[in-house]
């Protein structure tokens, strides 16, 4: 998955804008950083020492963790965990489900906003959130590339 950052593009929108009509189109609105990974969980987005609870919350806990808010995963979607517990809220912030760890293919509530991910602080290099029922090969992190254009824009 391709998403640009802070405008929630992705590389199928992308794709839509420059093929999905016959008007000009300006490429420099592509240019930006776009982040890659099939692996959701971003390591560096994450809080330290503090789990997420039974009930979806924040609590204090000495070697574990919880990860920002993963938006972006449609719901119903079906997601692939490894070494992390994946917790679902819909769009007001309430607690839809908390997956068991043990439960390595689920299959997300059709009303989850976003995800987020908790587990020990020891599984951090090999803990794993994917979209599809496939486990691909561990990716670490979310990457970055930057896209940089020269053209201005093109006619179709």
């Amino acid at each position: 998955m391709i998403k640009k950052i802070n405008e929630g593009i992705t590389g199928a929108e992308a794709a839509e804008i420059i093929y999905g009509n016959d008007e000009a189109l300006e490429l420099s609105k592509l240019e930006g950083t776009y982040e890659y990974n099939t692996n959701k969980f971003d390591l560096s987005r994450i809080t330290r020492d503090a789990y997420l609870d039974t009930g979806g919350n924040p609590s204090p806990a000495s070697g574990w963790f919880y990860s920002n808010k993963i938006y972006g995963i449609a719901p119903g979607a079906v997601i692939n965990q490894k070494d992390i517990t994946v917790v679902e809220y819909d769009a007001n912030d309430v607690l839809l489900k908390r997956n068991a760890p043990s439960a390595t293919v689920i299959t997300l509530n059709a009303n989850t906003a976003y995800i987020r991910g908790t587990g020990l602080l020891s599984t951090l290099d090999t803990a794993s959130i994917q979209v599809g029922a496939t486990l691909l090969p561990y990716q670490k992190g979310i990457q970055k590339i930057k896209l940089a254009l020269t053209f201005i824009s093109f006619l179709r």
